[in-house]
């Protein structure tokens, strides 16, 4: 998550979209900025997936039964798999059956089984920017054009919508 290099990446991917690239680089130099006033250090550790969707994912019913896919698993801060659940199940990802409440509900009942610190609270709209602007330039393509507008909302305030039902007040 060094802000340098991922604004590095964005930066090279805006360049090769040209004018459709503008709001990528004016979202990603914001979202590097975020990312650089954050101390990690003091958010815990977990072992994170890094690849959640719903191919890496077993049901049964509505119960999530395996987990599998484990390749880009590492070591961060759980907000790194908590901002990748709701920038993947909820519009942000161009879901149109699901809406932001789903993400909202996603981390109230997360908030609810495993409390989030205050210092986590408070990253976590960063970290849920920048997880959607990551995903662009990992895959490095066209998806962009598909999430542009989430992106849009993401930076217009939706993150912190989302994040603000998790303890409001």
């Amino acid at each position: 998550m060094n802000p340098a290099t991922w604004l590095k990446r964005a930066e090279s991917l805006a360049d090769e979209l040209n004018d459709e690239g503008t709001d990528l680089r004016r979202m990603s130099r914001q979202s590097a900025g975020e990312l650089g006033q954050i101390d990690f250090d003091s958010l815990p550790e977990y072992m994170c997936h890094g690849d959640y969707r719903m191919r890496n994912l077993q049901f049964a019913g509505d119960e999530i039964t395996g987990v599998f896919d484990f390749d880009t698993s590492i070591r961060t801060t759980r907000l790194f798999d908590l901002a990748g659940v709701v920038t993947r199940f909820s519009p942000l990802d161009g879901d149109p059956q699901a809406d932001v409440e789903a993400g909202s509900t996603f981390l109230k009942e997360y908030h609810e089984l495993l409390p989030l610190s205050t210092a986590e609270i408070d990253a976590l709209p960063t970290l849920i920017r920048w997880r959607l602007l990551r995903e662009v330039v990992v895959y490095y393509d066209t998806w962009w054009f598909d999430v542009r507008s989430a992106c849009v909302d993401l930076f217009s305030g939706a993150a912190e919508k989302i994040v603000n039902q998790v303890s409001p007040g």
